[in-house]
């Protein structure tokens, strides 16, 4: 009996078609991998698997054990997290609240030890990192009759993606039915034996993993900027963009920084490196004016102190952030031209809610000029790769010309060729213009610039700065 059986299948959801004509039979003992670069259908497919999309035509089987429970990767785990969020009572209780604590959210405290979770019981899920909390899922989805692996290594560190990979191979030896979907080959498990690359909802390739060659993937040529006019470059001074003077930050049982010091001076670029969990983020929290304890003298500004002297309204109008996250609040956005999201920043929105001046319209022509998405310009947004619309938010975050740019793993989700298009158009237009750069990151090997400095964040201890 077969676990899951596709013929001549078009599925989508109720705007569009996003699966084309597929054809495939997952039997008991084959450990699938679906590849393919970003856009391809990957995630499309899991979402039919766990029925979440309309079959437009064909035929469709899919063992009744299969369920949205299941599905286990970035996407959920970020789905997961956006509901803590809206649950979370700290605005209204004397203490903050924790939410959904691990153990009542796996249930057994023998698969928390398994997954090496032991300590981590009465912590809030929302106060793991990103690998913890991978962990904890699978912990929790450990019973479930299938598992449905999106991306799994996404946002993990070296050591994460150890520890997960185990846990991973071990559920397959147990023959458990394990699908995998990854644009990484290298990302696969051995034991993966059969492998189907899809492209724009298509089958490129479909049969057994020796027979398979990549087809996606490759780099792209040397991308060339065609800036119309460059911003004149700013005046570079001695006052610090940044400076964290004996700056602490943490919760009542876990201190992420103490006595730390750091100053970040005009048109410079650092690199925030670390593993998961490490600090980083409370680090861009505190920067950007969202973590609760960025009011404390230590921490200064562009030269001044988070209060009357440097409003929220001021911090926005010379910083500007993108991440993975900042993509997520752009992901059901329908009908809306390209030229118009870049052009919303103005207004800080993601669409207009009014009517743009000239100069702002002007200048949005110009950085869609400038990182080569101009005849993409009237395209709606749910017609461009993935890799095209993060090049899209990196125009959008430069289009008011921001003193300052916050960069958070913001090249996670990419395939190799987004990834290496971003990063070029990333260095020239912050050297044009002389934006200071903070580019976090947890993977030892990403290096976006040539001219930068790191700050390294060990799991435990102070960040300290590295050399180049």
């Amino acid at each position: 009996m077969e676990y899951v059986k596709l013929k001549h299948l078009t599925a989508g959801d109720y705007r569009r078609k996003v699966l084309f004509d597929l054809s495939w039979v997952w039997k008991p003992g084959d450990v699938w991998a679906v590849t393919g670069s970003n856009g391809s259908g990957k995630s499309a497919l899991a979402a039919l698997l766990t029925q979440e999309l309309l079959v437009y035509s064909g035929d469709f089987f899919v063992d009744s054990r299969l369920s949205q429970e299941s599905l286990i990767g970035f996407e959920s785990q970020k789905r997961l997290l956006e509901a803590e969020r809206r649950a979370d009572l700290s605005d209204v209780s004397e203490k903050p609240d924790i939410g959904t604590t691990v153990l009542a959210f796996v249930g057994s405290s023998e698969l928390l030890v398994d997954m090496g979770l032991r300590g981590k019981e009465l912590r809030g899920i929302k106060q793991l990192s990103t690998g913890e909390l991978r962990r904890a899922c699978l912990a929790r989805a450990w019973n479930q009759a299938f598992w449905i692996l999106d991306e799994p290594y996404e946002g993990l560190d070296d050591q994460a993606r150890e520890l997960l990979a185990k846990r991973i191979a071990r559920r397959i030896e147990t023959r458990s039915p394990v699908l995998f979907l990854s644009r990484r080959a290298e990302d696969f498990p051995l034991q993966v034996s059969h492998v189907w690359e899809l492209s724009e909802g298509k089958t490129v390739f479909q049969g057994r993993r020796e027979d398979w060659h990549p087809t996606s993937g490759g780099l792209p040529g040397e991308l060339k900027s065609r800036l119309v006019s460059p911003p004149k470059l700013r005046h570079f001074d001695q006052v610090p963009v940044l400076e964290f003077e004996n700056v602490w930050a943490g919760y009542p049982d876990l201190e992420v920084l103490r006595n730390f010091s750091w100053k970040v001076y005009s048109g410079t670029h650092w690199l925030i490196r670390g593993p998961n969990g490490s600090g980083k983020s409370t680090l861009l929290g505190l920067i950007s004016g969202e973590h609760p304890q960025a009011f404390q003298p230590g921490l200064r500004i562009f030269g001044k102190k988070r209060g009357p002297e440097l409003t929220w309204a001021d911090l926005h109008k010379k910083i500007s952030h993108l991440s993975y996250a900042v993509h997520q609040r752009f992901r059901d956005l329908w009908f809306t031209p390209l030229e118009e999201v870049v052009a919303a920043a103005f207004q800080d929105a993601v669409r207009f809610v009014r009517t743009p001046s000239w100069d702002q319209v002007a200048a949005t022509r110009e950085i869609l000029h400038s990182v080569g998405l101009a005849s993409q310009a009237h395209k709606n947004w749910e017609e461009l790769s993935w890799g095209e619309q993060r090049l899209a938010l990196l125009a959008r975050a430069l289009v008011k010309d921001p003193e300052l740019l916050l960069l958070d793993e913001p090249c996670q989700g990419l395939d190799e060729g987004a990834e290496a298009k971003f990063q070029e158009t990333l260095l020239h237009e912050a050297r044009i213009r002389g934006t200071t750069v903070i580019y976090v990151t947890h993977r030892p090997q990403e290096r976006p610039f040539g001219d930068f400095q790191i700050l390294e964040f060990p799991l435990t201890g102070s960040p300290s700065e590295q050399p180049t």
